[in-house]
């Protein structure tokens, strides 16, 4: 039995991109302080183009999503991450994916021949470059080379890969794809967690030491940082305000 993703009516993704539209009418220019690590960023960018690509763009009755590439002109400042800056100017709209470049060089590594120009900008009408796509009841998700295997965690395996395995095969290859996502989120994540006596250790080791040093540790060697953090007084008394006494270690 074949793996199919879950798929929406169009017509709830039309709503989205019309919010979408009105509110770059509002502010296509925005200033956005993000944080990064330990530091503190500000960049100010404009939107200057949306296109709609995509099962959306091809005019598909059900959409997994809706894909929007966005072009964009930084002001001056350090870009923030895609996921920033667009939930600064879009909100968190859900099931819909941002894709900074354009239709033939973007973020998202795919060439988009379908891609259809919605907000060109704030005197454009976006309300008929909506309406140009029709719906085509033949149009659907467009097969790639890289289907067979999931880019995220919502997608399940493409039907290329499940079609026609025993039941107990397909769930072993969504274990798989499963597993292997999470070693991802793990490897991405700069941060890790502990408890127990392990937590008890670490804090016992901060709480006698003076100086904490620490590497965080990216995908490669420019992406990896290192610093050092001065250990005083101010961590037990950190501790006594969360209820842990410092003397129970």
């Amino acid at each position: 039995m074949a793996l199919s993703e879950k798929r929406d009516p169009r017509e709830s993704f039309t709503k989205k991109l019309v919010r979408i539209c009105q509110r770059l009418d509002e502010q296509a220019v925005r200033t956005i302080t993000h944080k990064h690590i330990y530091r503190e960023f500000t960049c100010q960018i404009e939107i200057t183009m949306v296109w709609a690509v995509g099962s959306y763009a091809r005019g598909a009755l059900l959409c997994g999503d809706l894909d929007l590439v966005i072009g964009y002109e930084k002001i001056e400042g350090v870009l923030p991450s895609p996921r920033i800056w667009g939930r600064a100017f879009f909100g968190s709209p859900a099931l819909v994916r941002y894709y900074s470049g354009n239709p033939i060089e973007n973020t998202s590594s795919v060439s988009f021949s379908e891609a259809v120009p919605i907000w060109t900008g704030s005197e454009c009408d976006w309300k008929a470059a909506v309406a140009s796509i029709k719906p085509d009841p033949q149009a659907g998700r467009a097969t790639r080379e890289t289907d067979p295997i999931q880019l995220r965690d919502d997608q399940p395996a493409s039907p290329e890969v499940a079609l026609g395995l025993p039941p107990e095969q397909a769930e072993l290859i969504k274990k798989t794809q499963a597993q292997a996502m999470e070693n991802v989120y793990k490897m991405m994540s700069p941060y890790t967690i502990t408890g127990g006596d392990k937590a008890k250790s670490i804090l016992r080791q901060m709480l006698a030491g003076q100086v904490l040093k620490f590497r965080t540790v990216g995908i490669n060697q420019a992406a990896s940082t290192t610093g050092e953090v001065v250990l005083d007084e101010s961590l037990a008394q950190s501790l006594r305000i969360i209820g842990i006494d410092p003397k129970s270690f």
